[in-house]
């Protein structure tokens, strides 16, 4: 585990500092009012980013670890192939349904343009999770960090060159390469993964038993989770900034956006860890003891890397904000440490939330999300607030109630001799 930890986040820092150059570019180039206004296309990548195949990535990576022999993993490919091409297909009908409703949230880029990359980033990154489902599946979890270190190196050069030469317009494709450039490369370094994965899969393909309406169902329910969360999220972020927009100006939108963006970049850190450690071990290990003991392992090994990295912040938060973004933005300092503890808070609940992934369990993972994001708009739409410090603080009190109430159902349940990971 630590061989596989230390390439993890060696390609994950790789990615997050990725991430973090086009922050600082656009801060630079285009100021809080253009980090304000690129809010709305990071949330619609986001979210079509998350949907794209059936956002079932993370159930070809259980799937293809639990699979016994390779005429399983091979029909299960087959199966989930036909039901993204069915999912994109009414992707693509109710995304020109919302677009056609909320035009004017994105009115920055030309019209066809921002469809054609709609379109190229549903195409990317459904293979993308194919890909990287059969590399961490199977255990080839090398071949996946290279692809991320080489993709991220490439993509600071396009970047800053988009940012460059094209100001906002270049930032939205720069948002748009964040999440598909990694499937240019992966045909660059996983060339032969690509060819014996399509050879062999559909080397016997047979018509009447192309879909199985039993893996329909299982991944269906990883559509809905995936569904679910981009309600939670990405949206619930479009529509506080929105309404910061509208309250506080795009300024302080700005500042919110920079804050969520930072938090994204390092919590992205450890959501890798968890989708390419832990969730295809826990896969294997199965809902029982074993899996339980190596749960407990990740959790203390990621709240200590956590706490690691809290302390530099806490240490170097001016100089951090000053690096990551400019001067204009040095206001953010003030409550940096409160949204990097909610967002510890909010980790906490992951953990619950990927256990629950891990095993299709639909109903407890949908219960979490509800509470983190349905308490924090619920709040900040209830009570009025000056700026987007009051954001931060909303958002604090969420993460920590919901973190308290998970506490005292877990130990409650262990008082009555109960697991509370595994109840139904």
């Amino acid at each position: 585990m630590i061989r596989d930890s230390f390439l993890s986040i060696t390609s994950n820092l790789f990615r997050m500092l990725a991430g973090l150059v086009l922050i600082k570019l656009v801060s630079i180039m285009l100021g809080p009012e253009g980090l304000g206004k690129l809010g709305h296309y990071i949330n619609i990548f986001t979210i079509v980013a998350m949907l794209s195949g059936g956002g079932i990535a993370k159930a070809v990576i259980s799937r293809i670890a639990t699979k016994s022999s390779n005429a399983d993993k091979a029909s299960f490919i087959r199966n989930a192939t036909v039901y993204s091409f069915w999912f994109n297909t009414l992707l693509l009908i109710l995304f020109f349904i919302a677009y056609g409703i909320y035009s004017n949230l994105f009115n920055g880029i030309d019209t066809t343009l921002f469809i054609v990359l709609i379109f190229l980033s549903i195409i990317s990154m459904t293979l993308l999770s194919f890909f990287n489902g059969v590399v961490l599946g199977r255990g080839i979890n090398t071949l996946y960090y290279i692809n991320q270190i080489i993709g991220s190196f490439v993509y600071v050069i396009a970047s800053f060159l988009l940012i460059y030469f094209f100001g906002f317009y270049g930032a939205v494709l720069a948002v748009f390469l964040s999440y598909t450039i990694y499937i240019f490369t992966s045909f660059f370094v996983g060339f032969r993964v690509w060819k014996i994965s399509i050879s062999t899969t559909f080397s016997d393909f047979e018509p009447r038993s192309f879909f199985n309406l039993n893996e329909g169902r299982f991944l269906l329910r990883y559509t809905m989770m995936v569904f679910f969360s981009c309600i939670s999220a990405p949206l619930c972020e479009m529509v506080i900034r929105e309404y910061l927009i509208e309250n506080s100006g795009l300024n302080d939108a700005g500042y919110w956006q920079a804050l969520t963006r930072l938090s994204a970049a390092y919590m992205s850190f450890f959501t890798i860890i968890l989708t390419t450690i832990y969730l295809p071990k826990l896969s294997r290990f199965g809902d029982n003891l074993s899996g339980k003991i190596f749960s407990i392992k990740i959790a203390f090994f990621i709240l200590g890397l956590y706490l690691l990295m809290g302390g530099g912040i806490f240490v170097f938060d001016d100089y951090i904000i000053s690096f990551l973004f400019s001067n204009e933005f040095s206001v953010i300092t003030d409550v940096l440490l409160k949204q990097y503890f909610a967002d510890a808070f909010k980790l906490v609940t992951m953990l619950f939330g990927f256990y629950f992934l891990a095993f299709s369990k639909v109903k407890l993972f949908l219960m979490l999300e509800l509470a983190v994001y349905g308490s924090f708009l619920f709040l900040v739409l209830k009570f009025s607030f000056p700026s987007f410090k009051d954001v931060v603080d909303y958002y604090f009190l969420s993460t920590s109630s919901v973190f308290l109430v998970c506490l005292s159902v877990f130990v409650f349940s262990l008082l009555r001799g109960r697991d509370a990971i595994c109840c139904k």
